[in-house]
């Protein structure tokens, strides 16, 4: 009987061909600066994407009903994890990302339970390609799963502690989220050019 492998072992920061396959803090900063001259709900789209690690499947998902405005907070329900348990997991956001999503929830006249982007799995991956490559960011990472690995990498760096990205993220186990500490950060940079 063989080792059961985790799903760590498909997690990588690197393809095979050797493309990073997250996306960085500089491409990150191109994005938040360019996030609102796009349309509304392109706009609120990648925030959400950028400041909640969520996969495209779940982001279809949310609804007005899932922000909670007053407590900076948004509930996404984990679609990976379990097959017929409902999982939440709750992700404080900044108070832009909650402003944007209440307009666009006036906007569109929505009510608590319809969802903010009546699109496709598909349509999410062709809106935040075509972002990235107007702001000439391409390559394997130029998509919403680089935008998932880079909002662990940014946590990580930014010294949240492995358990709480773990929840953030909604990975089964803090296995997975280890993965996002081998990506070298400025701070790390920094303190190495000491020795230079």
């Amino acid at each position: 009987m063989g080792e059961s492998k985790t799903n760590s072992s498909k997690m990588r920061l690197y393809n095979e061909r050797r493309e990073r396959l997250y996306i960085n803090r500089s491409e990150r900063q191109r994005l938040l600066d360019a996030a609102p001259t796009l349309p509304l709900n392109w706009h609120a789209l990648l925030l959400t994407l950028i400041y909640t690690g969520c996969r495209a499947s779940e982001t279809l998902e949310l609804t007005p009903g899932n922000l909670q405005a007053d407590d900076g907070v948004i509930a996404i329900r984990s679609l990976k994890k379990r097959k017929d348990a409902i999982i939440m997991r709750e992700v404080p956001i900044p108070d832009e990302l909650c402003a944007v999503l209440t307009r666009v929830e006036e906007q569109n006249d929505l009510s608590r339970s319809d969802a903010y982007w009546p699109i496709s799995r598909k349509t999410v991956w062709r809106v935040v390609k075509q972002v990235m490559r107007d702001l000439d960011i391409t390559g394997a990472h130029a998509n919403p799963k680089g935008l998932r690995h880079g909002f662990g990498i940014q946590n990580i760096q930014s010294g949240i502690d492995l358990g709480t990205v773990c929840e953030l993220m909604g990975h089964s186990n803090v296995e997975i989220t280890v993965i996002y500490t081998r990506a070298v950060g400025s701070d790390l940079r920094e303190r190495i050019s000491r020795a230079w």
